[in-house]
């Protein structure tokens, strides 16, 4: 049976000084120059002139699709503040049940997703899948 998991999302402090004076490392789970790091680096240097007093230094970190990087964000200390832009593929394997991470994204705090993209399946006509629910019939999920 397909299970759907959604987290609470992150909420704003009533300090408008709260990053002040704070470096914020901001990963981004790719390779330098590719459309996730222009992202990336485009939002870190908004996030800075949104957030006062605040440093956002982007690191890229592509080893293995970013679930390195993803790793030490969810086990960093609580006074080391880290984000993350990662790519949409782990949120889907972690709804879908598959063991690709060690723990579940729900551990995390979202702020929000960069974009806004359209998700298409596609199968073969020559299939028995003709609706959303008969893949549940097939998939493990």
């Amino acid at each position: 049976m397909l299970q759907l998991q959604f987290s609470t999302p992150a909420t704003a402090q009533n300090s408008d000084d709260f990053f002040s004076g704070q470096t914020l490392r901001y990963l981004i789970g790719s390779k330098p120059g590719g459309g996730y790091d222009q992202y990336g680096r485009l939002i870190a240097k908004y996030m800075e002139k949104h957030l006062p007093g605040s440093t956002i230094v982007p690191e890229n970190r592509p080893t293995a699709g970013g679930v390195p990087a993803l790793r030490q964000v969810n086990n960093a200390d609580a006074g080391k503040p880290y984000l993350m832009m990662f790519n949409t593929g782990l949120l889907l394997s972690d709804l879908g049940g598959l063991e690709t991470l060690d723990f579940s994204l729900n551990a995390l705090g979202w702020v929000g997703k960069a974009a806004s993209e359209a998700r298409v399946l596609v199968v073969r006509t020559d299939t028995p899948i003709v609706a959303f629910p008969d893949l549940q019939l097939i998939l493990p999920l």
